[in-house]
């Protein structure tokens, strides 16, 4: 969990400047206190990019590519259209957007939400479709015919290979119906919870990991209170299911403290184990490596070294939506007449380099954030895929994920690099150690930069993929491609290789070892 790292080991200024003829950026872990960095060659079209695979950092965990899926606006609409649509589906399941997704490799996805789950009951959601209530959206609005449940969801997780996530109701449901709902899942004994899961189609567990409390503990309760609920809610968590991984809701840093310190002094004035019940904190929308750490380190306070870590629970890249949201949308203008279209968004060029911006950060700490949810896959937010009827195309946002997708479950390397260039650049070592991924953000719109590649590690084949554009180009219904990934520029030789990242781009690269 922790780096194990003395800032005094990295390092010196003068070896820094050496290395890149003005300055470096170590990227992999943020920058720790106390580090010089040199001034750099300001507006240099050409930047020296140093690779240290003997320096690996954490693992890159695989939930770091994960998705939500939120029973509101289209969201559900891209994933499931029923058995009986004319749109082609497998067992009710959107094919093109199935196949689409799973290309990605999602690892986790999470349900029901989201703010949806705060007034979700589960047990709407299993059974016969056509005999499942029809119900009310308290969070966003409009009705929900409940088609997409438990078993659609984890259906969809089976066809994806993810692993799913589960978010409980702790806001306007009980305890007791929160651990029926993991016994449905999980449970393989003769309980009546788990004879209805057979009965419903599953004869065998689902083996659901991760579960969520809840959504939305910081407008509902105080840290104190919320601590106090944890507490009470996981012990019992736990014991309805002990192969859990349980996350609990984080906030800012104020909050968290304050959170944290409760829950400690409930932890140490128990009469069972002294040990945190819960695996993660949950954060949301982090604008920064610092939050990001600080809430680290509040963790190892309060809770003790290597006891917990963090998940990036929500967090998005989009522009503007395609329908204005009027002023008071959210308070004053009746549910029942909002419109969905408020939740979708346009996803252009600027959106899909702050995606790779945002996606960096979280990658440079994976010694410590273990999970991420990106919203959203489908439709909301800023959607990978987006769907109208039997039409669908793919967003900059999903090539993205398309490009980065090669460094989930390697090692991440510390690289260095000049702190004036702008570009942004995260390298990871696969576990076999024959490849390296290196992933450059040039957000520059008007000039390219030549990024000489420089490593000790043996690599013979050198290959780029570039994803470019101006910022206002998308890709829509009508002109689906364009923007997509083009074979990228790469020359030099083992150890000296030169990539030609374009103005406005997200390059990525692979350093192959071919001996």
């Amino acid at each position: 969990m922790s780096s194990n790292r003395n800032p005094s080991d990295l390092l010196t200024r003068r070896e820094l400047l050496k290395l890149t003829g003005g300055g470096a950026v170590l990227s992999g872990l943020p920058m720790q206190p106390g580090l010089v960095q040199a001034a750099g060659q300001a507006n240099s079209s050409a930047q020296v990019i140093q690779l240290l695979p003997g320096e690996r950092l954490a693992t890159i965990n695989a939930g770091l590519f994960g998705f939500m899926i939120e029973p509101f606006g289209r969201n559900v609409e891209g994933v499931w259209v029923g058995e009986d649509s004319s749109i082609p589906n497998q067992e009710g399941y959107r094919l093109d957007s199935l196949r689409a997704f799973k290309r990605l490799g999602p690892t986790t996805v999470r349900f029901p939400g989201g703010s949806f789950a705060e007034t979700y009951h589960w047990q709407d959601g299993i059974g016969p479709r056509a005999q499942r209530p029809r119900t009310f959206d308290y969070v966003w609005g409009g009705e929900e015919n409940n088609h997409f449940g438990t078993d659609e969801f984890l259906r969809y997780c089976e066809l994806l290979g993810a692993e799913p996530w589960i978010k409980l109701n702790l806001l306007t449901d009980s305890l007791g119906n929160a651990i029926k709902w993991m016994q449905y899942c999980n449970y393989e004994g003769n309980t009546h919870w788990a004879n209805l899961r057979r009965k419903n189609g599953h004869p065998k567990p689902y083996g659901v990991k991760y579960w969520s409390t809840n959504n939305s503990a910081t407008d509902s309760f105080s840290p104190e209170l919320y601590a106090e609920l944890v507490n009470k809610w996981t012990f019992f968590m736990r014991q309805a299911d002990r192969q859990s991984q349980i996350v609990v809701r984080g906030s800012d840093q104020t909050w968290n403290q304050k959170f944290l310190a409760r829950y400690a002094s409930l932890r140490k004035s128990g009469d069972s184990s002294k040990e945190p019940l819960f695996h993660l904190l949950a954060l949301f929308y982090p604008g920064s490596d610092e939050q990001i750490r600080n809430a680290a380190a509040l963790l190892d306070l309060y809770l003790g070294a290597d006891k917990a870590d963090l998940v990036v629970e929500e967090w998005r890249s989009r522009d503007e939506t395609f329908v204005a949201r009027p002023p008071g949308w959210s308070d004053e203008i009746p549910l029942e007449y909002l419109d969905h279209r408020q939740h979708e968004s346009h996803v252009r060029m600027r959106a899909a380099l702050s995606a790779a911006r945002k996606l960096h950060m979280i990658l440079r700490n994976a010694d410590r954030v273990k999970l991420a949810n990106f919203l959203s896959a489908h439709n909301n937010h800023g959607a990978l895929i987006r769907t109208d009827g039997p039409r669908v195309h793919l967003t900059p946002n999903y090539h993205v994920f398309d490009l980065l997708k090669a460094h989930k479950g390697a090692e991440l390397i510390r690289v260095e690099y000049d702190p004036t260039s702008a570009l942004d650049v995260v390298a990871s070592l696969s576990e076999e150690g024959r490849r390296t991924m290196v992933s450059i953000v040039n957000p520059k719109e008007s000039e390219s930069v030549e990024a000489q590649l420089r490593t000790r590690h043996p690599d013979g084949k050198a290959t780029a993929t570039v994803l470019t554009g101006r910022p206002s180009d998308e890709n829509t219904f009508e002109a689906p491609d364009k923007v997509k990934p083009q074979p990228g520029v790469v020359q030099g030789k083992p150890g000296e290789w030169v990539v030609r990242c374009p103005p406005y781009s997200l390059t990525a690269v692979s350093l192959e070892n071919t001996a």
